[in-house]
């Protein structure tokens, strides 16, 4: 019932909550799903030794709800109060940050975008040679894609939104977009499902931001498509995971189609139940919240050449038991051998706040969640950078239902990051310095 306000609140007007309304749609996907299916939809229940914890599960689920909703209350009780005049004031960017900064966000974005592609496609053809699994078994990393792409790979995501916080024009707008959606569509190719999904949320999270203040970017027919689609993906993402192990996808009708999706990407839940289960297997595990900040400060190029630091990647014993990843210590202890072929059960970013800090962790976590998702749909060209860091942070927080709690930390502040940031505004002072000779 939380859920349901919750969602019918962000309906009520969801160009200025639509942030908030596909966070709640993952933590259904992800979180409710299965249960869903359990309760009212016939399915029948396995992993049937956790339903012992389900009572304190539930009750976790409905703290976090609770929280975000009061996080995002919080953050919206701060609301900048020049947006009621957005509409009225036309914002030229030019006059708010610098033309010259967009243009060296612009540059950034497709040179990284170009490396994307090589990537992508280097990955392809590893996995249509290899298989799907034997890309989770150690052999991804630098041994099948230079490290150098793999840099710049993944500065793309963040170096587009730092790009789209320079509010450029329309049409500048939509060519970066469709690049970016082509490069989703060529990650499914690589039978991974989520960069897909989290960049068509980050792109329809935009537009519709930049609907809310400028107009014209939303119509009738463009939402009726969209609707349209999504059963049609349901399909195609439920097909996917079929045969990317080499199973056969057969389709039994649309309803039974959107059970065994929902059943499929359910099973996050269980990693909640897991930290109880395996409770006593995972006391030495601490700080497992914040593993992507551990790996940004003490596990970056730097801090092994200095500190000799031991660094574990892939689905291996030492990353199991000596690294500080939730779902590689559980899919460790939940599959044996099965792990080190690729399979698992991936992270809950509530599980892991539980584990590290108890009750206090959710609420806080839940909180901050919360207030970020307001922040993100409250973007105006006020701040570039900061309004390009929440926009970034979209395709982070969309995955942490079955993901990191700190995963955006991982992905937009590691040391090849930060890198690239001081190559923008360098580049932005190198192009405003040709202008004013010119």
């Amino acid at each position: 019932m939380i859920w349901l306000l919750m969602v019918a609140y962000a309906l009520t007007n969801i160009r200025s909550h639509i942030a908030l309304l596909f966070f709640l749609i993952s933590f259904f996907v992800f979180l409710f799903g299965r249960e869903v299916c359990y309760a009212y939809f016939g399915l029948k229940r396995y992993y049937v030794y956790l339903n012992i914890y389900n009572k304190i599960t539930f009750f976790l689920l409905f703290v976090s709800l609770i929280f975000i909703w009061l996080g995002y209350v919080y953050a919206e009780s701060r609301y900048d109060l020049s947006v009621i005049f957005s509409r009225s004031i036309k914002i030229n960017f030019n006059h708010c940050a610098g033309k010259d900064y967009s243009r060296a966000c612009k540059y950034i974005f497709y040179i990284c975008y170009i490396a994307s592609i090589i990537a992508v496609t280097i990955q392809i053809y590893y996995i249509y040679s290899n298989g799907y699994l034997a890309w989770y078994t150690g052999n991804r990393s630098g041994n099948v894609i230079p490290s150098f792409l793999s840099y710049f790979s993944a500065f793309m995501g963040t170096a587009l939104c730092l790009y789209l916080a320079t509010w450029p024009s329309k049409k500048s707008t939509v060519y970066s977009l469709l690049f970016y959606a082509f490069y989703g569509v060529l990650t499914l190719f690589t039978g991974q499902r989520y960069g897909f999904v989290a960049i068509g949320i980050t792109i329809i999270v935009y537009i519709c931001i930049r609907d809310h203040m400028e107009g014209g970017w939303i119509t009738k027919k463009k939402i009726t498509i969209l609707l349209a689609m999504i059963p049609v993906l349901v399909v195609l993402l439920l097909a996917l995971d079929t045969i990317r192990v080499g199973g056969t996808f057969q389709f039994k009708g649309l309803g039974s189609s959107i059970v065994s999706f929902l059943d499929q990407q359910g099973g996050s839940v269980n990693v909640i139940k897991r930290i109880f289960y395996y409770k006593d297997e995972l006391e030495n595990l601490i700080f497992t919240s914040f593993d992507n900040l551990r790996s940004v400060v003490l596990e970056n190029v730097l801090s092994r050449k200095i500190f000799d630091i031991s660094v574990y990647n892939g689905n291996s014993i030492e990353h199991a038991l000596y690294g500080h990843s939730l779902a590689h210590r559980l899919s460790y202890l939940e599959y044996g051998d099965m792990y080190l072929k690729g399979h698992g059960v991936g992270s809950c970013y509530i599980a892991e706040l539980y584990h590290d800090f108890g009750l206090i962790g959710v609420i806080t976590g839940n909180f901050f969640f919360g207030y970020i998702l307001k922040k993100i749909s409250q973007v105006r060209c006020s701040d570039p950078f900061k309004d390009g860091i929440l926009l970034a942070m979209i395709y982070y927080l969309m995955l942490s239902p079955r993901g990191n709690f700190d995963g955006f930390v991982g992905g937009i502040f590691n040391l090849y990051s930060i890198f690239f940031f001081v190559i923008i505004l360098m580049m932005s002072k190198w192009i405003t310095s040709r202008r004013i000779k010119n």
